[in-house]
């Protein structure tokens, strides 16, 4: 009994779909740290950090002592 021949398209597929989920797991977690490091308003989270020290920073520097 001879096994019945599979397309070769259907086994090229079978053997890429590991690389092409783990190439797709890489873009959405990618995808989902460059989200996390935006601010609501689309500014990266380092220059809002950045403004909110110098804000501080001048608000210290005008208290009284």
């Amino acid at each position: 009994m001879s096994e019945p021949m599979t397309p070769w398209y259907v086994s090229l597929i079978i053997a890429w779909l590991p690389f092409a989920v783990l190439i797709w797991i890489g873009w959405w977690c990618g995808h989902q740290v460059r989200r996390s490091l935006t601010s609501k308003d689309g500014r990266p989270i380092a220059d809002v950090l950045s403004e909110i020290a110098d804000e501080l920073k001048r608000q210290n520097q005008n208290r009284p002592v």
